[in-house]
């Protein structure tokens, strides 16, 4: 997929997270239901293709990218089955220390999507400067 490509599908899936976000402030747990559940097959589908490109990246040698994406796939999926876990809670008390603990690894999801955001940002923008440095020198040869 083009970088292009790739920026306007971040752009639409921050829109859906407003949507989201919005959903969860008008207390529309239908709204939150569907959503959730539609995210749990993108996410699926999207550990699908981190596997198949970490497999693709460490036949080509590139094993610092592929290791990365594996962290970062295995930690989300951990934190996945702690709530998952949490959700068996029966007494009061539990469940509310359970919903904190849920809501702090929101939180932490959400530094670490603002800090992946920032590094594909500056990717994107490193990647811009490569090619116009490419095209410069490519103009300059007779």
């Amino acid at each position: 997929m083009a970088l292009s490509d790739q920026l306007v599908a971040l752009s639409n899936q921050a829109k859906e997270l407003e949507t989201s976000v919005q959903a969860i402030q008008d207390r529309n747990c239908e709204r939150v239901r569907v959503r959730k559940a539609a995210l749990e097959t993108s996410i699926k589908n999207a550990r699908s293709d981190i596997k198949a490109a970490n497999a693709e990246a460490v036949a080509d040698g590139d094993l610092d990218w592929a290791e990365t994406k594996a962290s970062v796939s295995d930690a989300f999926e951990t934190a996945r089955a702690r709530s998952e876990d949490r959700r068996t809670i029966r007494s009061a008390n539990r469940a509310d220390r359970a919903a904190d603990r849920s809501e702090d690894d929101a939180s932490d999801a959400i530094d670490y999507a603002m800090y992946a955001i920032e590094e594909a940002e500056w990717a994107v923008l490193d990647a811009a400067d490569a090619r116009a440095v490419a095209e410069a020198r490519d103009a300059t040869r007779p």
